[in-house]
């Protein structure tokens, strides 16, 4: 559990706090009672076990019991576990309501894979369905790839007319990677309580895309999307070559993002009408050269562009159907009452900080807009905190020249409803702006787009501009020569410790307590911080930043009476049966340590390494 204290912030300071919890899965009254094993060269005559594993994943659904009425809630917590290979599927795996709720009682579901294991359709026959479907509560997907499906990758949700009925909760993603799908990534609807970690969702609604690249579009996607959901946390994962938005949170609430790789996206990251966001220490790009993934069509290439977005903040929602079209927006909370539906709500976006990010060669830095223009009362997006964050270069058409680095466009008025977008408390503090004005001239640092009734409270304070924009702040500064560019994905370039000149670095007042640390993790200084996302450390030396990737070496595999295992230092290594139980544990310090296994039976284990910062890597050891 996080606790994590967030400052709501008036003309001086007003501090609230969230709470976003883990998930609780496979623990105390969630535990496990039934584990199904499957493989690709398994028999659905089999009984499950790991040494007669079933084929098919409706089998190994079906042998996980139901719970009993009136025994802990008539529910039951299962494990499914693919052992390592391909499993070509024409439907992917599903399990629906009717196979999650049988009157009073219930079947949850985990899905674990055992060393290398892919879900796809065949190439020249994507899945019809969604590769994975899930409906319970308290359940976990692990280690899997899903690929080559015509439906999402990963579904989590229940079929509800009304977005407010209750949905899964508890649910932890990790080390999941979808790629090729025909729509969503990852999509997660009426959810509480999800942890997402170490996933990679790539080629949303991109079918085949490397072996067959789509000369029309299919879908408009997201990689991963939540949906009316609350209590998120997406950390270490990337999402990428998406045709619509990377990583979306669309009418939710309690989300925080940390650790992220969001690139080569149209939009990088799309907070749709959700409140209470947490945001930082996330890397978002677009690769020079690779104009065809800022496009959302493949037939646009050619067509002057600049590529990307980074951040959005977008009032979107829907009253009109269950299928939640966008039709109008609220400054509060939305109440709707449909005909054929129930009354459900959604909030506006409200609370949001965002701090510790790089956005590197994106058209457009960060952006707000108001959505849909059928607005039935005032909308407006409220308390947004723009601070510490590097936004830096541009990639793109070079004639395209109609952008900027922060765009605010809310010019529509309804003057049937009398009614009107605005912007309400949203502060820019501390960041840098920079881009390379030779090769977009008129390119601009601000530009923005109003209705001349709205009320438009946003402020600039303590930013680096290389472009003067039209209403800078009283302790702004304008450095032409800030750098415009560097190179794609090489962070330790734009450390302020390496930048001869200082323009980079500019001591400026604290903003808030709980931005501490910066997107390295360096600790900040008590009171004066450095603008942007990175603080000075010269304590490392050029080219040799921390390395924060996990490394593991084990032999010998087969075992025999010990392993000796190597992994960064300070990671957590755990030796797991096929049960999940930990059979042994240590703490790596770097060097070839002793796993002692002599006393445990012949059979198959998982060596797991938990970095301390979150990262994680796994390898699958056989006992003889």
């Amino acid at each position: 559990m996080r606790l994590l204290f967030l400052m709501l912030l008036l003309p001086v300071g007003l501090q609230a706090q969230f709470v976003i919890p883990e998930p609780v899965v496979g623990t105390g009254i969630y535990a496990f009672s039934d584990t199904v094993y499957m493989s690709p060269v398994g028999d659905d005559g089999n009984p499950g076990t790991v040494d007669a594993p079933v084929q098919s994943f409706a089998v190994a659904l079906q042998k996980i019991p139901f719970g009993t009425a009136g025994v802990n809630n008539g529910e039951n917590y299962g494990l499914i576990r693919l052992l390592p290979g391909t499993y070509v599927t024409s439907t992917g795996f599903q399990q629906n309501e009717n196979q999650w709720k049988q009157g009073s009682t219930y079947k949850n579901v985990s899905v674990e894979g055992i060393g290398q294991v892919i879900i796809q359709g065949a190439l020249s026959a994507p899945a019809s369905n969604h590769a994975l479907r899930l409906v319970g509560n308290h359940f976990f997907v692990k280690n899997l790839a899903l690929r080559r499906t015509l439906g999402i990758g990963l579904l989590i949700n229940r079929s509800v007319d009304n977005p407010d009925a209750p949905g899964p909760s508890h649910v932890l993603v990790e080390n999941v990677t979808t790629d090729s799908t025909g729509s969503h990534g990852f999509l997660i609807q009426n959810t509480d309580y999800v942890l997402v970690r170490n996933c990679h969702v790539l080629n949303t609604s991109r079918i085949n895309f490397s072996e067959l690249p789509q000369s029309a579009c299919t879908a408009w996607p997201s990689g991963l999307k939540f949906h009316f959901s609350r209590f998120i946390r997406v950390e270490n994962s990337e999402v990428a070559y998406t045709r619509g938005e990377g990583l979306n949170f669309h009418n939710c609430q309690y989300v925080e993002a940390v650790g992220n790789r969001l690139h080569d996206n149209p939009t990088n990251l799309y907070n749709d009408n959700s409140a209470k966001l947490i945001i930082h220490r996330n890397y978002l790009y677009q690769t020079p050269g690779a104009s065809e993934f800022g496009l959302v069509c493949p037939q646009q290439i050619g067509t002057p562009l600049l590529a990307g977005m980074g951040i959005l903040m977008g009032n979107e929602g829907s009253c009109l159907t269950a299928n939640y079209g966008p039709v109008f927006q609220f400054c509060s909370a939305v109440q709707c009452s449909i005909l054929g539906f129930g009354a459900y709500s959604f909030p506006t976006i409200d609370s949001v900080f965002i701090y510790n990010n790089i956005i590197q060669n994106c058209g457009r830095a960060i952006a707000f807009w108001e959505g849909s223009v059928n607005i039935n009362n005032p909308n407006c997006i409220k308390n947004v905190f723009v601070v510490h964050n590097t936004c830096i270069g541009l990639t793109g058409d070079s004639l395209d020249n109609n952008g900027a680095q922060i765009h605010l466009f809310f010019p529509s008025y309804n003057f049937i409803q009398n009614s009107y977008g605005q912007l309400l408390n949203v502060r820019f503090y501390g960041n840098i702006f920079s881009f390379d004005q030779a090769d977009y001239p008129t390119y601009k640092s601000l530009q923005t787009a109003f209705n001349v009734i709205g009320v438009f409270d946003y402020s600039f304070d303590y930013n680096l501009w290389c472009k003067q924009p039209a209403n800078p702040g009283p302790n702004d500064l304008l450095r032409p020569d800030l750098p415009g560019s560097f190179n794609i994905d090489s962070l330790q370039r734009i450390t302020p410790c390496l930048d001869d000149q200082g323009v980079l670095v500019q001591a400026v007042p604290a903003f808030a307590d709980w931005i501490n640390r910066d997107y390295y993790g360096t600790l900040r200084p008590l009171f004066m911080h450095n603008v942007g996302a990175l603080e000075p450390d010269c304590s490392t030396a050029v080219g040799q930043l921390p390395d924060r990737t996990p490394t593991l070496t084990l032999f010998p595999n087969p075992g025999t009476t010990h392993l000796t295992v190597t992994a960064t230092s300070g990671a957590l290594l755990r030796l797991l049966d096929a049960r999940g139980l930990i059979c042994a544990e240590i703490i790596a310090n770097g060097t070839a340590q002793s796993l002692p296994v002599a006393n445990l039976p012949a059979g198959v284990y998982w060596l797991t390494l938990q970095h301390e910062d979150g990262t994680q890597c796994t390898a699958w050891v056989k006992m003889p």
